[in-house]
Parts: C-alpha cells; sequence; structure tokens
C-alpha cells in the first residue's frame, strides 16, 4: 500500500497553498481516507491564505468528522463554517 506524502511545509504566505492543501483532502476523504483527508483539512486551515475560503474549509472538516463518526466535532466545524460565510458575507455588503 502506498503511504501518503508528509505535510508540506511552507510559509503562511504563499498564495493558493490552502487550496491545494484542501484539494488533497478532498482527494483521501473521496477513497474513504478520513483520517488523512482531516490531516490536510487542518493545514489548509492554517495556511491562512484567504479568509473567504475558511467557511469551505471548515465545511469539509466537518463533513470528514461526520465520516469518522465524530459528530460534536463535525457539528463545531459545521457551525463555524455557517457563521464565518455570514461574516463574510456582511463584510462583502458594506
Amino acid at each position: 500500500m502506498c503511504r501518503p506524502p508528509p505535510p508540506l511545509r511552507r510559509s503562511h504566505s504563499t498564495p493558493g497553498v490552502g487550496n491545494v492543501l484542501q484539494n488533497l483532502g478532498d482527494a483521501y476523504r473521496a477513497k474513504g481516507q478520513f483520517q488523512e483527508a482531516r490531516n490536510y483539512y487542518f493545514e489548509s486551515l492554517e495556511a491562512h491564505d484567504d479568509p473567504y475560503e475558511a467557511p469551505s474549509k471548515l465545511l469539509a472538516l466537518g463533513i470528514t468528522y461526520m465520516q469518522l463518526g465524530m459528530f460534536e466535532e463535525a457539528t463545531e466545524n459545521m457551525q463555524k463554517s455557517k457563521q464565518l460565510a455570514a461574516k463574510n458575507e456582511a463584510d462583502l455588503e458594506v
């Protein structure tokens, strides 16, 4: 069985790396490798490259927690996603 690559080490200011990490999380989740997906979603959130992308990353993390049977964590991340999306929408309306 193939081992996943080590987490990417990057500067927090590198544009787009958060999306790449989220895409890797999506790929692992699609393969049913939920722990690996969770790790990449955490990395994507730590990238801090676009605050408007955070709600989708939190939602993906919440879905992954749900698939892992960790329902409290799933609910918490999905609620954070909803709150942050509402804040981002309000910021854009100003």
